[in-house]
C-alpha cells in the first residue's frame, strides 16, 4: 500500500479466500487498495495464514482507525462462523494501539451503506460520486469487495470526524 499521505482509516472487507484493504486518507479523498489472497485447501488453513499479513506487505503504521465489515448473510450453514473466525484473526494481527473499541470498529453492512446513502452494494458510479474527485479513486478496481472496503473506510472516516466535531462542540448526543 502506498503510504505517501495519511494518516489513514483502513476499511476491511473479507471472505475466507481473500481480504480487501482500502486506506482512505484523513485529509484527502484518496485511497490505497490492496488484496491479500489467503492460501490453503480449506477455510481453517486459510484463516491460519492471516498472521502473515505484515509479511505480505500490509502495514498499519499510518492507520489510526480500522473498520471491519461484520459478516452477515444467509449463506450455507457454518459460513458465518468461518467468517467470524477471519474477523478475529484480522483483529488479532492488528498492533495493540489498534486493538481497542475506539480504534477498531466492527460495522454492519447496512450501517455503512445507509450512512453513505446507498440502497444496495456500491457500484463504480457510487464510488465515483461519493469519493470526488473520481480520478483520485481510479486505483480502486471495478471489484465489489474493493469498492466495499473503500466505502467502509470512507464511512468510518466521516463518522469519526462527525463524532469528534460533536465532542468539540460539547454536544451530548454524538
Amino acid at each position: 500500500m502506498n503510504t505517501t499521505l495519511g494518516p489513514f482509516v483502513l476499511g476491511v472487507d473479507l471472505s475466507s479466500h481473500s481480504i480487501d484493504f482500502a486506506k482512505v486518507d484523513e485529509n484527502h479523498n484518496t485511497a490505497n487498495w490492496s488484496r491479500c489472497l489467503l492460501a490453503g485447501d480449506n477455510a481453517w488453513t486459510r484463516t491460519l495464514t492471516i498472521g502473515n499479513l505484515r509479511a505480505d506487505g500490509v502495514t498499519f503504521d499510518d492507520v489510526y482507525l480500522v473498520a471491519i465489515e461484520a459478516p452477515y448473510g444467509r449463506g450455507q450453514s457454518g459460513t458465518l462462523a468461518i467468517l467470524n473466525r477471519v474477523v478475529g484473526a484480522i483483529a488479532a494481527v492488528l498492533p495493540p494501539r489498534l486493538r481497542t473499541p475506539s480504534t477498531c470498529w466492527i460495522v454492519r453492512p447496512d450501517e455503512w451503506k445507509n450512512g453513505l446513502g446507498l440502497k444496495a452494494k456500491p457500484t463504480a458510479e457510487d464510488v465515483a460520486r461519493l469519493l470526488e474527485p473520481a480520478s483520485s479513486w481510479e486505483q480502486i478496481p471495478d471489484d465489489q469487495n474493493a469498492r466495499d472496503a473503500a466505502c467502509l473506510a470512507l464511512w468510518a472516516r466521516d463518522t469519526n470526524a462527525k463524532g469528534i466535531e460533536q465532542a468539540l462542540r460539547g454536544d451530548a448526543a454524538a
